[in-house]
């Protein structure tokens, strides 16, 4: 019997890094496949490369017995297999409307000399497509929302909004990118529902996914990658459940004799290719993945035994990649909830301070936070982090989606801050230019051990490049 999607022995290398090696698997039609994994681990490649954005350097996808690889993003929607991305690329200027209509109108195909020629059959297609977009609407629950700008959207309905483009593709097998990614606990409810319904439809799903809540719902079989290779693969109980993979890392050993000490007020740039143990060890370092060996000390004792919250309490903080806000409420409620969560004696940073680091935020205190733009967002989550008496604030990826001049100005505010109140930070950082531009120290680590440990003029000087 010929698989439904077959993915054999991909290899795909970005210079010297092998994102994909011989990774292979099969999606049975009708079922939800969930791809899971720690960052870099090829998951996101595994989908560019499927849908034709990237092109393997070997082994092959076939979808229905046809082959896909070789073929170009648009003749793959065409054979029935479309995706999304994790920074959902709408069009935020026009309407929820006309943003499904696009796909729609990408489905047929568009012919401008029989709009000139044949204005009536014009005019009856567009209609057809209006209806056909309503319905889709109606069918993702935001038919009321349809004639509303996509930037007064919140981010729960821009991310059911990406579904509805998806399904005016008309694809049958559909590869979504992190759905659940920064949702609120109501719309992550009414996306998993939505990926259901779908599923009872007809559709096939591949979800790439890290909220393990998410998988359990709603994947009838889980593929965990590492280090772009196919490690395990089985029921969402068989490999969620698991001790080790429930820390995110299975049996592999992802990072092994990370030690470094810091000062009060120094800055370190934590630099290395995807999938090195940057974020890993952030995460070890707060208390969200248990140490398998070694220690963590914070200001003399020993906290790997710690929560999270005795951690936060003592001032460690994490501003997470994916910013870390609640999108679903204003930028004041979101200021509010954690001033006062974090509210611990006589806090060194307040309110009016976050206010008066990030003025822009000040203006829009009233605006749902989901709307704000992507550097926006950023500054929000860093006034998050910083509220209260914060001693350690460790940045992951803080610069992903931003402006060259925004990125200089944050590391900016980033570096004064450490500097007038001693707060150490450690920067995980793919601008390696920014971030060394602040840094008092560089670690560069590759494959889960530290390679690199010293001053930014001496990384510098050093053949470093090669890791990245």
């Amino acid at each position: 019997m010929t698989p439904y999607l077959q993915v054999t022995n991909l290899d795909h290398r970005f210079g010297g890094l092998r994102a994909l090696q011989e990774c292979s698997f099969s999606v049975e039609q009708g079922r939800i496949t969930c791809l899971v994994g720690p960052n870099g681990a090829g998951k996101t490649t595994i989908f560019n490369v499927i849908t034709g954005f990237l092109k393997p350097d070997e082994g092959s996808v076939t979808f229905r017995g046809r082959k896909l690889d070789g073929l170009r993003p648009r003749a793959i929607v065409h054979a029935g297999v479309a995706r999304t991305f994790q920074n959902l690329r709408l069009f935020t200027d026009l309407t929820a409307l006309d943003n499904v209509m696009v796909g729609i109108a990408s489905q047929f195909g568009e012919e401008p000399v029989g709009a000139i020629f044949r204005p009536l059959h014009t005019a009856r297609t567009q209609k057809r497509r209006r209806q056909e977009a309503l319905a889709t609407l109606e069918h993702v629950g935001l038919a009321e929302r349809a004639n509303d700008l996509v930037r007064n959207l919140s981010y729960g309905e821009q991310k059911l909004l990406t579904v509805a483009r998806l399904l005016a593709t008309g694809a049958e097998l559909l590869l979504l990118d992190e759905p659940a990614s920064g949702l609120s606990a109501g719309a992550l409810d009414a996306v998993m529902a939505l990926l259901r319904r779908l599923q009872s439809e007809g559709k096939t799903l591949l979800v790439v996914e890290h909220n393990t809540r998410v998988v359990q719902q709603i994947a009838d079989e889980v593929l965990f990658l590492h280090q772009g290779h196919l490690m395990a693969q089985g029921t969402p109980q068989s490999i969620i459940n698991d001790s080790g993979l429930a820390a995110g890392y299975g049996a592999k050993t992802v990072i092994s004799e990370v030690s470094f000490a810091l000062e009060p007020g120094q800055i370190l740039a934590f630099l290395g290719h995807n999938g090195a143990g940057k974020t890993t060890t952030l995460k070890t370092v707060m208390g969200l993945l248990p140490p398998r060996a070694g220690e963590v000390t914070f200001d003399g004792q020993r906290i790997e035994r710690l929560d999270v919250s005795q951690r936060v309490a003592m001032g460690l903080r994490l501003l997470p990649e994916g910013r870390g806000i609640f999108p679903d409420l204003s930028v004041a409620e979101n200021v509010d909830v954690v001033a006062a969560r974090n509210a611990t004696g006589q806090p060194m940073f307040g309110v009016t301070d976050v206010y008066r680091l990030f003025p822009v935020l000040e203006e829009r205190r009233a605006t749902r936070s989901g709307s704000l733009s992507g550097g926006q967002q950023q500054m929000l989550a860093l006034g998050l982090a910083i509220l209260g008496t914060p001693r350690c604030l460790m940045l992951d990826e803080p610069s992903i989606g931003l402006a060259p001049n925004l990125v200089e100005r944050m590391f900016q505010q980033v570096h004064d801050v450490c500097k007038s109140h001693a707060m150490t930070a450690i920067l995980v950082e793919q601008n390696v230019a920014a971030a060394m531009k602040i840094a008092d120290r560089v670690i560069i680590m590759n494959n889960g051990q530290i390679v690199f440990d010293g001053l930014p003029q001496e990384a510098r000087a050093s053949n470093f490049w090669h890791y990245f």
